[in-house]
């Protein structure tokens, strides 16, 4: 009865962990990609912006103007989907927390059980 309900619950909760602890190793792999990809812009907007600071011809001047605002646009979005995903990484944390805490007091709760059926 109650023991086969316990070792049930466990069961999903151990599903529900090992399907979040896939989530978050996604989410970090990504995050850590994303990085990678933010700090290579870097250079990119640097030398546009340094393109930039010495380009007599206006026409010219307006063009790598319009190519650091498109650059700045991409930028601006990866930080944002940075900062979202960072997030995520860290909810899914406390979930992995969360989930670890319920194992361990489901486990207690089993091993109550199956003392009691023992006496």
């Amino acid at each position: 009865g109650q023991l086969a309900s316990l070792n049930d619950h466990k069961d999903r909760v151990e599903t529900n962990l090992k399907q979040t602890l896939d989530e978050r190793e996604a989410t970090v792999g990504a995050l850590e990609t994303l990085r990678v990809d933010i700090l290579a812009m870097d250079p990119k907007i640097i030398d546009l912006e340094n393109r930039i600071s010495v380009q007599q011809d206006a026409a010219a001047r307006t063009k790598l103007e319009t190519e650091l605002a498109e650059l700045n646009v991409k930028y601006n979005a990866m930080v944002q989907d940075e900062q979202v995903k960072l997030a995520k990484s860290q909810t899914l944390e406390r979930y992995i927390e969360s989930g670890k805490t319920w194992m361990d007091s489901l486990q207690n709760q089993a091993a109550t059980q199956m003392v009691l059926i023992n006496k």
